[in-house]
């Protein structure tokens, strides 16, 4: 076979395997007859890639060994092993029989389903990059989608919500789940590499799973993930405890570049902060780290503000900057807005 058709269909895939082995197959690419699949316990994806192979490859050894590869490589399965060839270049490889698979196609009814759009996408990976990590609070691990009619998506780190009306209906069914960051993101970056066109993405909502199909593509690329068993959280209740009528004003000129001074002096950080503050009509961006310190400051354009002091993380903030254009700032919340987006920063959501 080629060797770039393989690489690439498992590159697809790469990023759903895990690095660590207390559980083996898991680090391993799976070949079903005509499909190669990785799974790490949450997401899977399945990539269409014609192989005689029927087994696991532990995954990082066979991507060194392909990209070592020449033009043309054989895939020879044995017992318990599987030889790979490629000019007179012979490596022997140790094989998991599929008895030790643990993902199986999931069979439930479907509860909606509906085709991506370029809104679609947007929304998600604005909420996915404002996720929490605290395992407490595992409703803030995932993006909230609320499908149907008035389509909205949710996500929150504790100190910032982030809200995203779609303006177009999602689905027939009027329902709220909870979709890991890790299938958000793997989903997006599955479309990106296959360039593929966001309509033609067909995904699927069951009791458990969400399925995203790219079946126009070449390779066709099946991502699944399992939904998180919680609670949505009760975003709209928190927004309206941070909502104000303070003035809203244009975010200054040059507000981007501030923060990117705070990306720079916190890059080595294990927590990147970035503390926006206010004094009446100055509007602070500040950042310390130990490669250095990085503060701007701005006018608000004669607006009186209260005395405020948020921290958020500066990449999200950054991701933000490209379709938020207005602010407003009272004691409880920074507010950030755009067309279709809402960006809440408080010392505390809940």
């Amino acid at each position: 076979m080629e060797t770039k058709d393989l690489e690439s269909a498992l590159k697809l895939a790469q990023s759903c395997l895990l690095g660590v082995d207390f559980i083996p197959i898991l680090s391993h690419f799976c070949f079903d007859d005509s499909l190669i699949y990785a799974y790490d316990g949450v997401v899977a994806t399945i990539v269409s890639c014609n192989t005689p192979l029927r087994g696991g490859v532990r995954g990082d050894i066979l991507l060194g060994v392909v990209a070592l590869a020449g033009p043309t490589m054989n895939l020879v399965p044995g017992k318990g092993k599987i030889t790979v060839t490629s000019g007179k270049s012979q490596v022997e490889l140790p094989y998991l029989p599929t008895s030790d698979f643990m993902f199986q196609f999931p069979e439930q009814d479907i509860k909606t389903q509906f085709t991506l759009t370029e809104s679609i996408v947007k929304g998600i990976s604005l909420c996915a990059s404002g996720v929490g990590t605290d395992p407490r609070k595992p409703e803030f691990t995932g993006v909230t989608l609320r499908l149907g009619t008035d389509a909205v998506f949710y996500s929150s780190d504790n100190t910032s919500v982030t809200k995203y009306e779609n303006k177009e209906a999602i689905g027939k069914k009027s329902l709220a789940v909870v979709i890991p960051k890790s299938a958000c993101d793997q989903m997006i970056a599955v479309g990106k590499i296959l360039e593929a066109k966001w309509e033609e993405v067909t995904v699927t909502i069951t009791e458990e799973f969400v399925t995203a199909q790219f079946d126009h593509t070449t390779p066709e690329v099946t991502v699944i993930s399992k939904l998180l068993s919680v609670k949505p959280a009760g975003f709209e209740k928190i927004i309206s405890g941070l909502t104000t009528n303070k003035p809203k004003f244009k975010l200054p000129e040059g507000f981007d570049k501030a923060v990117s001074k705070v990306v720079l002096v916190t890059g080595k950080e294990l927590q990147r902060n970035c503390l926006l503050t206010t004094n009446k009509m100055a509007f602070t961006v500040h950042g310390q780290g130990s490669l250095g310190k990085a503060e701007t400051v701005f006018d608000t354009d004669h607006i009186l503000l209260p005395e405020a002091s948020v921290v958020c993380s500066p990449e999200h903030l950054t991701k933000m900057l490209a379709d938020v254009t207005h602010l407003i700032v009272d004691e409880a919340a920074v507010h950030m807005y755009g067309e279709k987006v809402m960006y809440y920063i408080a010392p505390r959501v809940v």
